[in-house]
């Protein structure tokens, strides 16, 4: 048999050969493939393969997402979502860059490293596939399913759709429960209900960063729409409009007011990314912008979650709880996190999804949240399949369980886990961002000429190589009250990220422009230094 497989890798790469490939190196991160749109389309053929060769190997669904997130329109990428809802395993990441930066020569050889001698011969899968509102979106959306169909599996086109859509479809698919959106926008707001005071109807503005949140809010407002009062600003409009001066990653990193909402607007806002898998909440005080970021919606489903466990003792006693960050969390937010679930139970992770989604599936309860507003809260089987006693307790529990995306963070699911509990607790924004107060922190990104030259420690809180860069910074530290500060390489734009913070906001400015100028004059910056 073989010679068989040998027939069928060679017929396959035959046809994938059929579109010429760019003379760049693409890699698969946290978010896939991501790069100007135009160097795209052998790489999300090859996708649409591997994607169908995943789910024979898997025997199960599998997605694709076509999306750049928070990146401008001019990029675009592509993110495989694997069979239990989650992200692409990591052997296979690397299988996918293998695959993807092929010669024509080699991708035969690819594809036998890749699978199996069954699952490379037979025929069958299915792959779902979603996409964002860029105009590029439609036509490598085509070189998908093109990719697909090579390699003989069926797609289902779920059209415009959020990149947790595509997850919750998969996982809800091979579950063998209904894979519908109409199913995800119910499982919402009757979870929604079990949760949230009876006839309180939740006013808020969402920025949708001119992106598909916009699509997703309006669908699910034609179920829930006796429940929430939503208006939208920055819907779904040209690519010029995406994520520009607008949504999640705009607010939170810049801290500025984004288009088309004033200062002097008293309103709750919450602000979507591009690709709706990231939330951060705001609202005004004095005319100046109020962020409440993944940090703090972290602290409140938590404390949530807490103060079920401690009404009903079967809980406790049946379920361990975790809570998982990175570098960037507010230092605030750490201390307050650990004075709800206690020190032991407080995690610390290398920047990125897959870390923080790895540790906290280690839990019965397992929360994470980046401050960028990226998270989402994950109950283990134990938890779901409950069949103890069905207090009060339990059944909020296992309703705010059903509400949060299990396969990955998830704007509208968030947005309406946080209200719920803020209907239950019956408290208001200002009350929630009193919870604990952010030592003030600014965050920056330089670009560069190679993002990989800079080397960082395990979770990144310190530049290993060049040395003299963390050198620098730890001088530029020292000399501020309160101050902590560490740069990184972005996983996603040929850029640096650099994170301060200080006991004042002034103070924490000031670090972040001298540890932006650090790493400007040392790795090769590229343009002006960016200043605050």
């Amino acid at each position: 048999s073989f010679p068989k497989k040998l027939k069928m890798a060679s017929q396959l790469a035959e046809a994938l050969a059929a579109v010429k490939r760019p003379d760049v190196v693409l890699k698969y991160g946290t978010a896939g493939f991501r790069d100007r749109e135009e160097l795209l389309d052998a790489a999300l053929f090859r996708v649409g393969a591997l994607a169908a060769l995943r789910s024979r190997e898997k025997e199960g669904v599998v997605g694709v997402m076509i999306t750049a997130s928070h990146n401008p329109a001019r990029d675009n990428g592509a993110k495989i979502v694997d069979t239990n809802g989650g992200m692409l395993a990591s052997s296979w990441e690397e299988l996918a860059a293998v695959l993807a930066n092929a010669a024509d020569s080699d991708i035969e050889g690819a594809l036998l490293s890749l699978c199996s001698e069954e699952v490379i011969s037979k025929q069958g899968g299915t792959v779902f596939i979603g996409r964002d509102t860029r105009n590029s979106s439609s036509r490598l959306r085509d070189r998908v399913v093109e990719g697909v169909k090579a390699a003989g599996a069926e797609t289902l086109d779920f059209g415009l759709t959020t990149t947790p859509h595509v997850h919750w479809l998969v996982r809800e698919a091979n579950a063998g429960r209904e894979a519908t959106l109409e199913a995800y926008y119910k499982q919402l707001w009757t979870n929604y209900k079990i949760i949230a005071k009876k006839e309180d109807v939740r006013n808020v503005v969402i920025d949708c960063a001119g992106g598909i949140g916009a699509v997703a809010v309006k669908s699910f407002l034609e179920q829930a729409k006796d429940l929430f009062n939503v208006e939208i600003r920055n819907p779904a409009g040209s690519d010029d409009e995406l994520n520009s001066g607008c949504g999640a990653e705009f607010v939170q990193k810049e801290k500025k007011i984004p288009r088309s909402i004033d200062s002097q607007e008293q309103h709750v806002f919450a602000s979507f990314d591009g690709d709706a898998d990231r939330v951060v909440y705001f609202y005004m005080k004095e005319g100046a912008l109020e962020l409440l970021d993944g940090d703090k919606i972290n602290a409140l489903l938590v404390d949530f979650i807490q103060v079920c466990l401690s009404e009903d003792e079967n809980l406790a006693k049946a379920f361990s709880i975790g809570v998982v960050q990175t570098a960037y969390a507010n230092g605030s937010s750490t201390r307050y996190l650990k004075s709800i679930v206690g020190d032991e139970n407080i995690f610390c992770v290398p920047t990125g999804v897959k870390h923080l989604h790895h540790k906290a599936e280690m839990f019965d309860i397992g929360a994470y949240f980046e401050a960028n507003g990226h998270g989402t809260i994950l109950f283990s089987e134990k938890v779901l399949s409950y069949s103890g006693p069905k207090t009060n307790a339990a059944e909020r529990l296992l309703a705010l369980a059903s509400i949060l995306n299990q396969g990955t963070g998830d704007a509208l699911a968030d947005l309406v886990a946080t209200e719920a509990v803020l209907s239950a607790t019956s408290k208001n924004v200002h009350e929630w961002s009193d919870l604990y107060t952010d030592v003030p922190s600014r965050q920056m990104k330089v670009a560069v000429a190679d993002r990989s030259a800079v080397l960082t420690n395990s979770d990144e809180t310190r530049v290993i190589d060049p040395q003299i860069v963390q050198d620098e910074i730890d001088k530029k530290v020292g000399a501020v009250r309160q101050g902590r500060a560490f740069v990184r390489p972005s996983g996603t734009e040929n850029v640096v990220r650099v994170y301060a913070e200080a006991e004042t906001q002034g103070e924490a400015d000031s670090l972040a422009n001298e540890v932006a100028s650090v790493v400007f004059h040392h790795l090769a910056g590229v343009g002006e230094c960016p200043r605050v």
